[in-house]
Order: C-alpha cells, then sequence, then structure tokens
C-alpha cells in the first residue's frame, strides 16, 4: 500500500508541498549566503537526488 493512500490525497499533497518547499527554501539560503558556482550545482544535485527519493517513497 503505498504512502498516498494511507494518508489520504489531501494530506499527502500537503505533505510533499511543505517538504518541496523546505528543501526549496533551505538551498535559497545557502545559494544567499555562499554564491558559489560549485555549492549551485551542489545544491541543484542534492535536490534532484532528494525529489527522486521523495517520489520512489511516496510512489511504491
Amino acid at each position: 500500500m503505498a504512502l498516498r493512500e494511507v494518508l489520504g490525497g489531501c494530506v499527502y499533497k500537503k505533505l510533499v508541498n511543505l517538504t518541496y518547499s523546505k528543501l526549496y527554501n533551505t538551498t535559497k539560503e545557502l545559494i544567499k549566503k555562499y554564491r558559489t558556482s560549485q555549492l549551485i550545482h551542489f545544491s541543484i544535485f542534492l535536490l534532484k537526488i532528494t525529489i527522486k527519493k521523495l517520489i520512489n517513497i511516496f510512489y511504491t
């Protein structure tokens, strides 16, 4: 049974949005603080991995 079915559509959607916005804001803060291209690439890389993992968790 998928997490989506357990939580119900509305709660699930809020959880995904909350997780994504938290990740996005953290990445934005890091970029503001350090502003180096290496950190930006690393942040984008981390964001991609985390989103892939979230999708795997929620859809399997």
